[in-house]
């Protein structure tokens, strides 16, 4: 019944119809219904009313697409175009697509075919071209070859006239310098003494002289380049080149040998002494910066804290009953704190030393440990 009243409201003649149908502005060639309802609040200015769209094909919100929409009815969702667009309106708009887009295509098939046109008139004539220059090479090297190789020899013959003219001067020079030189295996050893280095006897006699000063043996001085060669110093010869005593230079060595040892060994005791010095200082330092944390972090009502032991016993026989109360009450509490953090302290240590897995809400840590209020609950430190 419903379907024959919708196709009944649909059948009348627009504008009409019943319930929304009286609404509906028009469709398009995919059969989509687009309608046009009065603003919510009664205004009747046709820019503020709403247009909705209602596609043929129900599928879910997100595969809805608006741009698969004609332009036209696009333009009139957006309140740009007033008036709705015609059914023949749209035919025609496709059918000027189509034209549009088989006249680019054939325009494309000839603007290829013309390029096509145009690179094989390039290749031919490029053909052309390299056969008329293969043939005028062909005919033209005959009669070259016989005037290029008179002009290349004579060419030639002057450069090497020109050539041998500016070469003759330094040749012949060279040739005297080499015919009045002497060869080598002639020549003796003061020949070339001049290419050795020779030392400065002066600078090294200086050098001498300040070590003996410093009284350091003669036996460090470097070696003594002579002219044939390099010969090492001897230990018993002096700077003069005499020779000396050997024994009491060596004897000389060997204790300042000994005594720079004895110092070194010296320095390195006093060096380690300074260092752990400087260890001891640094901990005493840490050390009191601990005390002075632990006296900043303590509660200003500790210096109020009384430990009463034993002062019912010994000196709870001259106060009243109600300061002996008092003690007892004090002592009790005291005895108390003091076993439970025994308690707290071997249960930590058991926790530790177990490989279980930690407790959660107040459970046993080991197989034989049992659970307590106490151990459960943290209690708070007393001020």
């Amino acid at each position: 019944m419903s379907h024959f009243f919708r196709t009944l409201a649909k059948a009348l003649p627009l504008p009409g119809g019943l319930g929304r149908w009286r609404y509906l502005v028009g469709k398009d060639l995919a059969d989509n219904s687009y309608y046009e309802f009065p603003s919510p609040d009664g205004n009747k200015d046709p820019r503020f009313t709403r247009r909705v769209v209602k596609y043929k094909e129900h599928m879910d919100i997100d595969l809805y697409d608006r741009s698969e929409l004609p332009l036209q009815w696009m333009m009139w969702l957006r309140h740009t175009r007033r008036s709705a667009p015609s059914i023949q309106e749209l035919q025609e708009d496709v059918q000027r697509i189509a034209t549009v887009q088989a006249n680019a295509a054939r325009l494309a098939i000839e603007e290829e075919e013309r390029q096509d046109a145009q690179r094989r008139q390039r290749l031919l004539q490029h053909a052309e071209l390299m056969e008329q220059r293969s043939g005028a090479a062909q005919t033209g090297a005959s009669g070259t070859t016989s005037a290029t190789s008179s002009a290349h020899a004579s060419g030639s013959a002057v450069q090497h006239g020109i050539h041998a003219t500016r070469s003759a001067p330094q040749d012949q020079a060279l040739r005297d310098s080499r015919a009045a030189a002497v060869p080598t295996s002639e020549l003796g050893q003061d020949s070339y003494e001049w290419r050795q280095p020779t030392p400065d006897d002066r600078v090294w006699e200086a050098s001498r002289a300040r070590l003996r000063e410093a009284g350091v043996s003669d036996a460090r001085v470097p070696v003594k380049n002579t002219a044939t060669g390099h010969q090492p110093r001897r230990v018993g010869t002096d700077t003069d080149g005499k020779a000396g005593e050997s024994g009491p230079s060596r004897q000389v060595t060997e204790g300042d040998a000994q005594s720079e040892f004895s110092g070194a060994i010296q320095r390195r005791a006093d060096r380690r002494a300074q260092m752990a010095q400087a260890a001891s200082a640094a901990t005493a330092k840490e050390l009191e910066r601990e005390r002075a944390r632990r006296l900043m972090a303590a509660s200003p009502l500790s210096a109020f804290d009384v430990t009463v032991e034993g002062a019912a016993e010994e000196g709870a026989a001259g106060y009243s009953k109600e300061m002996q109360q008092v003690y007892a009450r004090a002592q009790a509490e005291a005895r108390e704190k003091a076993e439970r953090e025994a308690r707290r302290n071997a249960a930590s240590q058991r926790r530790e030393e177990s490989a279980q897995l930690k407790p959660r809400f107040g459970r046993a840590v080991g197989p034989d440990e049992e659970w307590s209020p106490e151990a459960a609950s943290i209690a708070p430190r007393r001020r």
